[in-house]
């Protein structure tokens, strides 16, 4: 084998590099704030979810082609008909990844080399290339912008995180405007862990109906 030969390997991968970073730059880097949202929120979700009701409870809702019959997580393949895969966890464990990319299939790693993985449609994730809603003027004036803004989003849970990177403020700000908000009976937070999911309350959402042009 010549010296051009064998380098072109390496050629080729110094080719591949770039395009998957300028694939990133120009697809994904732009929009990271809005996906890495719906992907924050679908897991302080399912974190809740696990804790209240269990295995059983998170795989039931997690996708339709899952199912856990109490000692195995059976996957029913849509693109295949009559597909049935068993997920064997073995002793490395499983991990679930919500995705922006695979809707409405669940994909399955069926040979894990580490740790078992599904990666399943994020719930949120039909609504992530709408705009955003407009802020409400009538309730501006009273609550501020960042306050309304706050409560317009909150129509879906959502942490602190998400929040922050959804408005374009930081993590602190959007803690001290929900603690007020909190105080006035328009939002709840419920806290699992180090996970805290916010929504607004029926009191808010009929305050915004109230103000809707």
């Amino acid at each position: 084998m010549g010296r051009e030969e064998a380098s072109e390997p390496a050629a080729v991968l110094l080719r591949l590099v770039e395009a998957l970073r300028r694939c990133h730059e120009l697809l994904i880097a732009p929009h990271w704030g809005r996906m890495r949202a719906v992907l924050e929120a679908d897991i302080g979700r399912r974190a809740l979810t696990l804790v209240d009701g269990g295995v059983q409870a998170l795989f039931t809702e997690l996708h339709r082609d899952l199912a856990w019959d109490g000692e195995q997580l059976v996957v029913h393949g849509q693109r295949t008909p009559h597909a049935i895969y068993t997920v064997d966890a073995g002793q490395r464990g499983l991990v679930i990844l919500p995705s922006v990319f695979n809707w409405p299939n669940v994909g399955v790693d069926k040979s894990p080399v580490t740790a078992a993985s599904i990666r399943y449609p994020a719930v949120g994730v039909g609504l992530l290339w709408e705009a955003p809603p407009p802020t409400l003027a009538g309730l501006s004036p009273v609550l501020g912008h960042t306050r309304t803004a706050l409560l317009t989003a909150l129509a879906e849970p959502l942490t602190t995180a998400a929040l922050a990177s959804r408005l374009g403020i930081t993590p602190s700000a959007v803690s001290q405007h929900l603690g007020a908000l909190r105080g006035a009976g328009l939002v709840s937070t419920q806290r699992t862990g180090r996970t805290a999911l916010h929504l607004r309350t029926e009191r808010a959402t009929n305050l915004l109906d109230t103000s809707a042009p």
